[in-house]
């Protein structure tokens, strides 16, 4: 619903602004020509402000709250910019209503040609904007790699104590089987509880 709200936003305030340099080259048409363009472009730019733009900014300012619930603000460095490029957005946005009112009365507070150039406010707000997104996106995923990096050396010290282990445990009973292979070729008494300790002994570690 956050990413829907930033579309229809920025289409808002893109198309807004191209209603405004039409309205304001219509004051150099003719008369009839003139008021007929300027009351359509008035009307166009109302509903577009109130219909879809001033409602796409007010779901994007709320979703967007919400989701700030979820990130630690003072830990998101990438958030700070977020929040200066979004107070120039809201600016901008305030600013086109004031245009659009301007207009509405017959006033032109710019020309056409500096309108076009305002035009493209919008479009390095919103490349600013992605790219702080991207931006989060890419320490997440480092954050990740990191971790992933962390429980691998972990895990392969895990394998090369097992393996240190099993090393042991195999030279302990080879050990042990050869010092009861010894006694047994020497002799020894049947059963000697010594030799089945120690037996047992060796097959305990080699099984543990």
């Amino acid at each position: 619903l956050h990413v829907i709200g930033i579309v229809c936003w920025f289409a808002g305030l893109f198309y807004i602004v191209r209603l405004f340099i039409y309205h304001t080259e219509a004051h150099d048409e003719l008369l009839p020509k003139r008021d007929i363009l300027t009351a359509q472009f008035t009307l166009m730019a109302r509903r577009l402000w109130l219909g879809i733009t001033v409602p796409a900014m007010v779901i994007t300012a709320a979703t967007g709250a919400w989701l700030l619930t979820y990130q630690a603000i003072a830990q998101s460095p990438w958030l700070h910019l977020k929040f200066a490029l979004l107070a120039l957005l809201f600016a901008y946005h305030f600013h086109c209503g004031w245009i659009g009112q301007q207009l509405a009365r017959g006033k032109r507070p710019f020309t056409s040609t500096q309108l076009r150039i305002y035009n493209e406010v919008a479009t390095f707000l919103l490349v600013g904007i992605v790219f702080t997104a991207v931006s989060k996106t890419v320490q997440q995923l480092r954050n990740q790699i990191s971790g992933l990096q962390d429980k691998l050396v972990a895990n392969a010290q895990k394998l090369a104590d097992l393996r240190n282990a099993g090393a042991t445990a195999a030279g302990s009973y080879h050990e042990a089987k050869a010092r009861i292979t010894t006694r047994l070729q020497i002799g020894t008494t049947r059963g000697n509880p010594e030799l089945v300790a120690e037996w047992n002994d060796a097959q305990s570690s080699l099984d543990s």
